[in-house]
């Protein structure tokens, strides 16, 4: 069975070798851009690639995207850090900024949250068929064909199961698998060969994917990353005074909580979250709410994923003649999880499972939720309606509603 993570590790071990040697000579050549020290090549071997909890973080001193050089220790003299992996080309990091953001905002001033970018993870989409060849395992897993697989019914690796439990609530749900298909996004995406487009990178990143949580860019040997050990969307708890209290290799918004308040206190803590940061943003259903507002009537929004087969098997529900007479009257639109925006809408409006279905009213208020595989009868009770003999030259007419492509 393959490992993702070992995958990408051996991939990503051998590519940063490589630039550690081509770095103009080898040691003491590259520029340095806001690291407090440089080890030699052969001083890297005596690092301990995974930092240990209950003893101090390594530290760092690395360049933020507005310039600012910000210290770990410096950082940790005045409150908990939490540290962040993630570069332009994860589809893990990218499909969890907004809750990274949302515990951020909700931390002010208690804890520093920063993202560390590191070396692109599938930049050339690199890694795709290997990725594509576990998540065809892990439906297989799927033995009761509900669209996810539980602890109970998966037979394989706890680390490629909690590769794919984004949310680490003990189900791989098939949003969940969506990460890893969004890997064709970077087929033309070039990992950068300098520090400069490096930046360019993480801007573009934050271009794509808007956050609050600064950037700190590592060096192009990734010093300060082999230093945390070189996972991508993995989260790192640091203590005031720099002791490392939590180490996360698959970054988990909860369990981040759930530290800081060990550490500080619940007193201390802030109020816990009633509802997302801010109003969903519906720009990926802009045109159908638009003429929705036209006809009057209500929107209904399907969310899909890639490779979904529960997604699959919901077009035969799509297509019972009386479930496409009652869609004639809603402005219809079907979301893709798998694009950022999609993605961001489907977190939004917290979901969880796809297919999901929402109801939304003129002023976009939530009129109902379903999610999952639906027979036609359960379909068109969500919907209100009821069953009726067909009419004479009546036929769906909601816009934007085609055949799911998959």
């Amino acid at each position: 069975m393959l490992n993702i993570k070992s995958m990408i590790q051996r991939t990503r071990c051998a590519l940063l070798i490589v630039s550690l040697a081509l770095a103009s000579g080898g040691v003491g050549a590259s520029p340095i851009h806001g690291i407090s020290q440089k080890p030699s090549l052969l001083s890297l071997k005596n690092i301990s690639f995974e930092p240990k909890v209950g003893l101090p973080a390594p530290d760092f001193s690395l360049r933020s995207l507005n310039g600012v050089v910000v210290h770990l220790s410096e950082a940790t003299a005045l409150r908990p850090v939490v540290l962040i992996t993630g570069s332009y080309s994860c589809p893990s990091f990218r499909m969890g900024s907004r809750r990274f953001d949302e515990l951020a905002e909700r931390w002010r001033g208690r804890a520093d949250f920063y993202v560390l970018y590191l070396r692109e993870a599938h930049p050339r989409s690199e890694g795709k068929m290997e990725i594509q060849r576990s998540i065809e395992f892990m439906q297989g897993q799927d033995r009761n064909r509900d669209g996810m697989v539980t602890r109970d019914e998966y037979r394989g690796s706890d680390e490629l199961f909690n590769s794919f439990d984004i949310d680490h609530d003990g189900t791989v749900r098939s949003h969940e698998l969506a990460l890893a298909c969004r890997l064709d996004d970077f087929k033309d995406f070039e990992a950068p060969v300098n520090y400069a487009e490096r930046i360019q990178a993480a801007k573009q990143l934050r271009r794509e994917v808007p956050g609050v949580i600064p950037l700190l860019v590592d060096e192009l040997d990734g010093r300060t990353t082999w230093t945390y050990g070189r996972w991508d969307n993995s989260a790192f708890v640091i203590a005031r005074g720099g002791v490392l209290r939590a180490k996360l290799n698959w970054a988990a918004p909860y369990q981040i909580e759930e530290t800081l308040i060990a550490m500080v206190g619940r007193a201390a803590a802030p109020p816990p979250a009633t509802a997302p940061a801010g109003p969903p943003d519906f720009s990926p259903i802009a045109a159908v709410r638009k003429a929705a507002r036209h006809t009057g009537w209500p929107v209904l929004v399907e969310f899909t994923a890639p490779g979904c087969s529960a997604c699959l098997r919901m077009e035969s529900t799509m297509s019972d003649p009386r479930v496409r007479r009652a869609l004639g009257g809603y402005a219809f639109a079907r979301v893709g999880i798998e694009h950022d925006d999609g993605w961001g809408l489907f977190d939004a409006l917290d979901l969880w499972q796809t297919p999901a279905f929402v109801l939304l009213g003129p002023k976009n208020e939530v009129l109902g939720r379903l999610q999952g595989l639906q027979a036609p009868g359960a379909f068109l009770s969500f919907l209100g309606q009821k069953a009726k003999a067909p009419v004479e030259g009546h036929r769906l007419t909601s816009p934007g509603y085609d055949r799911p492509r998959l």
